[in-house]
């Protein structure tokens, strides 16, 4: 974990604290092993994130890192409970954060900004620097508990709010393969893109 590299997405100048996402995806994995209704408190993935993940990082990033209180709201599309509070020094990204510190470029009547557009899709796209797709796991329900919510690194990336099955297998899908040349229906990983 020594060449993991952040980016800064927000600043609490009153707090004197920084939102952090890695600038690219740390690892492929399930959201939730053995799969099932999970919500962010009780899903393998955080445990992995602020165990195994947390105590990989150089001691110079980990003496940084403090403990943040997460709200888990619902998911805001299809009302799935997102469970209660968790305590994290290590976590993902909720639809609502992701909303906030990187909206789509609003319609005006213009030709949106060059550079305001290759931010917006550069960090959509990060996740998978050398993949023409991908998606990423976000921390918020997708349409029902056993689904987690996901941004797609497309041409077109947005915030899947319907998300993936949390074992990483989409639903209606069975023999096509995934753009990480897995077949659905079987488990494949989303990218991970810890924040802290």
């Amino acid at each position: 974990m020594d060449d993991i590299r952040l980016h800064g997405v927000h600043i609490d100048d009153e707090n004197n604290r920084v939102l952090a996402i890695a600038q690219s995806c740390v690892a492929l994995m399930p959201y939730h092993l053995p799969g099932g209704a999970v919500d962010w408190e009780h899903c393998t993935l955080r445990q992995w994130l602020n165990d195994s993940f947390y105590r990989a990082l150089p001691h110079t990033i980990r003496s940084r890192v403090l403990e943040v209180e997460n709200r888990n709201a619902a998911n805001t599309r299809h009302g799935t409970h997102g469970g209660g509070p968790t305590v994290d020094r290590v976590f993902l990204l909720s639809i609502d954060e992701v909303e906030r510190y990187f909206p789509a470029p609003a319609p005006f009547d213009g030709e949106p900004a060059l550079s305001d557009l290759k931010r917006l899709h550069a960090f959509w796209r990060a996740g998978f620097q050398d993949r023409l797709l991908g998606w990423w796991w976000l921390r918020s329900p997708g349409q029902d508990p056993r689904f987690a919510a996901t941004v797609s690194s497309t041409d077109e990336p947005t915030v899947c709010y319907e998300g993936h099955d949390v074992y990483g297998q989409m639903e209606g899908a069975e023999e096509e393969p995934d753009m990480l040349g897995a077949p659905f229906g079987k488990p494949f990983a989303c990218g991970v893109r810890p924040a802290l």
